[in-house]
């Protein structure tokens, strides 16, 4: 399948050579229902128990996985980033709902595709199912590795790792292609030189994420900011490139990278 130009004058090399290989051999007539649609911040792409309607191909952008089924408050337990196939697993498993709920930590750039019809193509085409087969194992291997490490996590490291990801997202530019301009880091601040680097996230956001109170997150940023490895502005996390430095340095002498 030939993608339209609506779709080869926004996309970049990466997530044009996905889709192309993904859809190779996928024929022309499905092309009507592929849309390409821009999400902002803070938007929710899927509910829990909703139908599945669409499934989702993240192209750019992150999103957060929520639980809202496991206690009387929100469970964020997955980060999600490009380029992934968001929402078929229900319908791999005949679900006639949808098992989580997932929004958008950024601006996110996705191919909505009505299920049925993704469905229905993917059950006859080899080529597509196969990568898509690669995709899910190589996030069971991520995540069973995952699991096994944060198993003898304590929280301070379980931040420390947290805090190191969110630097180490800022450090991938965005996309400026469209504009030709040269985009400064995500999440990054000039604060003179080096640029340091704001953690977006609240202590109520980073306690959900850790499963955790907001009490434990501000007792360890606490210890963290008097260890030398974060900076407090008006009680904002930031960094510095020499104490990313210092996170990467302890995360690796611990095997957690």
């Amino acid at each position: 399948m030939k993608l339209s130009d609506s779709f080869t004058k926004k996309l970049n090399q990466e997530q044009l050579a996905f889709l192309q290989d993904f859809f190779l051999h996928c024929p022309d007539s499905f092309l009507p229902n592929l849309m390409l649609k821009s999400f902002p911040a803070n938007v929710t792409l899927m509910s829990t128990d909703d139908s599945c309607s669409h499934i989702y191909i993240l192209l750019k952008g992150r999103l957060q996985g929520i639980e809202e089924r496991a206690s009387d408050t929100e469970f964020r337990f997955a980060e999600i980033t490009a380029i992934e196939i968001i929402g078929d697993f229900e319908l791999f498993s005949q679900a006639s709902a949808r098992f989580i709920t997932l929004t958008t930590l950024e601006r996110s750039l996705c191919v909505m595709i009505p299920a049925k019809a993704y469905l229905a193509w993917i059950k006859e085409d080899a080529h597509a199912l196969f990568i898509r087969i690669q995709m899910l194992v190589t996030q069971l291997m991520i995540q069973s590795r995952s699991d096994r490490k944060n198993f003898f996590l304590d929280n301070r490291a379980r931040l420390l790792q947290l805090l190191y990801h969110e630097c180490s997202l800022a450090h991938l530019p965005e996309d400026c292609r469209a504009s030709g301009k040269v985009c400064p880091p995500r999440g990054a601040m000039q604060s003179g030189t080096p640029f340091e680097y704001k953690i977006r996230d609240t202590r109520n956001t980073i306690a959900a994420r850790m499963g955790c109170s907001v009490r434990t997150v501000n007792r360890l940023a606490a210890q963290l900011y008097d260890e030398g490895y974060i900076s407090l502005v008006r009680g904002k996390i930031r960094v510095s490139q020499t104490q990313f430095a210092l996170m990467e340095a302890e995360l690796r002498n611990c095997m957690m990278l």
